[in-house]
Parts: C-alpha cells; sequence; structure tokens
C-alpha cells in the first residue's frame, strides 16, 4: 500500500483499489483460519488511512469505521468489516459440511473429528490442527442464527435445536418430561407427517402446542383453502403463480413485473376474471329435500359430523345414535385440537362413532355422514394412500370388529343434527354426552 501513488487516485479510485485488492487479499487465509482480532484491526487502520490520508500526512477521519462499512443504500460505503467478513467465510466451510457430505472436505473431516454425528456435534479435541479449531468456533453463529426446516423430523432434537417458525422464540421453552419425546419425528402420527395433537398437548405449553406450522407450500396453500373466502383463494393462486411467472421471465432474461407491482398485478387479473365470469342470479332448478331416514329394525343408525373453530383454534365433533322407530339413543359434542384438513377430521369423526358405538354395546350400526370423500374411502375394498388414510384404516378395523356395520352418505340437510352437535362443542370444556335425550336448544333440530 506504501507503494502506491494515491495521489494519482480519486475518491472512487481509492474505494475500487480498497475493495478489488485490499480487503481481497486476505481472503484465502481468512476461509480456513480464524485471524487474530488484532490482526483485523492493524488492516482495518491501515485501509482507513489509505481512504482518508494522502502521503505521510495524517488526516482526520470524519467518519467512523462502523459506518463506513454499511450499506450504500443507507449512507456508507461497502467496506467489509474483517472480523465479520471473517467468520462468515469460516460459516460457510461449516455450511459445507453439513450439506455437501458427498466432497472431499467432509470425508477427511468426518472421519477424523466427528466419525458418528455432525460437526455440529462434534467436541473441540485438545490436540488439532488450528484451521479445524477456526472451523468450529464458526459454529456459534450457525447455532444462533439458523432454524431447522421440519421435513420427516428425525435429525431435529426436539429440546435442542431451534425448529419453531416464530420471529419471537423459536426453541422449545417447555420443561422436559421424563417420558417425553427426543426427536420431532416422534411428535407426528405413525408413518405420517402429520402432527399428533395429543402428543403435542402432552410435551408442551399450550401456546406452543397450538403453534401452526407450515412445512411446505403444500401446507400453507391447504391453509388458505380451509379458511379464507372464494376471492382470498383465487387472489393467493394468482399470486403464487404471478411469482412463478416472473422467476421464469428473469430466468430467460424477458421483462417482467416489478417485485412491488405483483400484488396489484393479480389482484387486478382476479377481479377481471369475476367480471368476466359474473353471471346474474338465476331461479335455481328444484331439488327433492332430503331429510334424515330411520334405519331398518334393530339397526342404529350414527351420523357424525365435524366444525372448524377459527377464532378458538379447535374442532368440534358431533355423534347422535337412533334406533329404528328414530329415537334418540344417544348423543355427543366433543372439541378436540384443530387438524390440517377437512377429510382428516371428518375422518377422526367417524373414528368416534365407531368408538361410540363400542362403548354403548351397539353391535349392528349404520355410520352415516355428509363428507363424500371419507365416505367412499370408507367404502374402499383397498388400503386408502391418502394423508387421512390412517384414520380410514382404523376405522375399517373398528368396523369388522361389530357383527354388521355399514357406510352411508347422505347430503347436510339429513345430517344437520350431528352438524349442530359440532358446533356446539365450542362451548363445551371437552365432551358432553346425553343418553335419550338432547339439549334444550337442539330439540327443534333433526
Amino acid at each position: 500500500m506504501q507503494g502506491w501513488k494515491e495521489k494519482l487516485l480519486s475518491q472512487a479510485g481509492k474505494e475500487v483499489m480498497i475493495k478489488a485488492v485490499i480487503q481481497s487479499i486476505p481472503t484465502y487465509s481468512m476461509s480456513v483460519f480464524k485471524l487474530p482480532i488484532s490482526l483485523c484491526k492493524d488492516i482495518e487502520a491501515m485501509i482507513r488511512k489509505f481512504w482518508w490520508g494522502q502521503g505521510d500526512s495524517k488526516k482526520i477521519h470524519w467518519v467512523k469505521w462502523s459506518s463506513l462499512c454499511s450499506s450504500k443504500s443507507i449512507g456508507g460505503m461497502d467496506f467489509r468489516d474483517i472480523q465479520k467478513f471473517n467468520n462468515a467465510l469460516l460459516v460457510k466451510q461449516v455450511w459445507r459440511l453439513i450439506h455437501q457430505k458427498d466432497t472431499l472436505l467432509y470425508k477427511v473431516f468426518s472421519a477424523k473429528y466427528f466419525p458418528h454425528g455432525s460437526i455440529m456435534d462434534a467436541s473441540v479435541p485438545q490436540k488439532c490442527s488450528y484451521a479445524w479449531r477456526s472451523i468450529l468456533q464458526a459454529r456459534e453463529v450457525i447455532e444462533k442464527c439458523a432454524i431447522w426446516r421440519v421435513g420427516s423430523g428425525h435429525g431435529i432434537d426436539v429440546w435442542k435445536h431451534r425448529w419453531l417458525p416464530n420471529p419471537t422464540y423459536n426453541k422449545i421453552v417447555s420443561p422436559r418430561r421424563e417420558s417425553s419425546v427426543s426427536r420431532v419425528s416422534e411428535l407426528f402420527y405413525p408413518n405420517t407427517r402429520i402432527w399428533d395433537p395429543g402428543k403435542l398437548e402432552e410435551n408442551f405449553y399450550p401456546w406452543e402446542a397450538e403453534m401452526k406450522r407450515y412445512r411446505s407450500f403444500r401446507d400453507l396453500l391447504e391453509a388458505v383453502m380451509l379458511k379464507s373466502s372464494q376471492f382470498r383463494v383465487a387472489l393467493f393462486c394468482t399470486t403464487a403463480w404471478s411469482l412463478w411467472q416472473r422467476r421464469n421471465r428473469l430466468r430467460e432474461k424477458q421483462p417482467s413485473w416489478n417485485l412491488h407491482e405483483l400484488g396489484s398485478q393479480a389482484k387486478a387479473y382476479v377481479v377481471d376474471f369475476l367480471n368476466a365470469n359474473y353471471q346474474p342470479s338465476q331461479v335455481s332448478s328444484w331439488r327433492a329435500q332430503v331429510s334424515w331416514s330411520p334405519p331398518t329394525e334393530s339397526v342404529y343408525k350414527g351420523n357424525f359430523d365435524a366444525a372448524f373453530f377459527d377464532t378458538s383454534g379447535c374442532t368440534g365433533v358431533g355423534v347422535v345414535f337412533h334406533d329404528f322407530q328414530g329415537q334418540v339413543i344417544t348423543a355427543l359434542s366433543q372439541k378436540i385440537p384443530l387438524v390440517q384438513s377437512v377429510e382428516l377430521v371428518e375422518a377422526m369423526a367417524a373414528r368416534r362413532a365407531l368408538l361410540f358405538a363400542k362403548e354403548l354395546s351397539l353391535f349392528d350400526v349404520e355410520i352415516e355422514g355428509d363428507c363424500s370423500r371419507v365416505l367412499a374411502a370408507l367404502n374402499m375394498a383397498r388400503s386408502c394412500s391418502t394423508l387421512f388414510g390412517y384414520v380410514i384404516d382404523e376405522c375399517k378395523s373398528l368396523g369388522a370388529l361389530l357383527c354388521s356395520c355399514k357406510f352411508s352418505h347422505v347430503r347436510r340437510e339429513g345430517n344437520r343434527l350431528a352438524h349442530a352437535l359440532a358446533r356446539r362443542a365450542v362451548i363445551s370444556a371437552d365432551m358432553d354426552v346425553w343418553v335419550e335425550s338432547l339439549p334444550s336448544d337442539l330439540d327443534s333440530v333433526f
């Protein structure tokens, strides 16, 4: 630096010289070794002197170095903070050892320092190279900032790792019980990636158990489809399509919309589509009124239904059994934690109806509901491969234990009483059961 003719360089020329030469020279060393703090300060002192000075004369440093290292968008010069840049390069090596397991770097270091785990679990040996000790020091950055994205959950420690998608806190704060789970995969239903509400409530505080976790775009889309209006669903899908279209255009180097214009552009598309397809309301064609019909003699009919409560974050299940004369044998209204899909909670309501029949010693039953997809799965001979398939299989097993069990579908008009019981669960503490009677507010519902 002392040999450079800084008198011949403008301030812009000095900026290029600092970024392209001075701060680039130690890059290779910093990607392998942790430089001493004193050395980093000496390098920055020489850079400051070169930036503000002229020859051997001393000049006033009008702006502090941390301000010069900030982004140009907020008044800085985009100079590198040597210590932070050193940490960033070492963190990059840690990241490679976590994800790129087919490289020679990983094979050498894993065989020597962490043969039975990952670099995040490796201990600092007393005798090791300075390069390895430097890389291990960089793990603190990932441990403080990185969050696990839940997939299968086999590699995520429930109590040690950060995996909650929350901006305020992302690590479990609930106390650990003696018989608690250790891996996130143990919080799922067996052989699925669906949260088990019972295990969540058993091991965590309520606000952690009720936290909604979107592990993929599919989960987010499913939540939007369930809880949003038709216009919001169309707007969400159009916005997603616009982002995908913009990404393709940029990749092909074609003109595209600005990112801040995507929202208004998507909304305009939806409004234009709805206006173009608007049809004035017409007198609907006559449809036969559907009503509940009693079962055959010696058979008990159990109607089931489910309802979502967005405000309270829970789901209601309603079950009612009638005899062949249409008399109410028993009814049930139960509140359960919020689940991921309508079909899943409907299948769980069917399972609750079968369990209820078993508890009442009703061995000849007809189970009736208004969810066509769940009833079609219950009547299939083969195993159900949907996300709620494990509940369907359990329902079939419970039905096989009875003398006779038939699954039938009815429209909502013929299932009003079960639906009213499911809606009534919002005011229940846990579960309400009525024998040969109904609550007074449901006497008129049939």
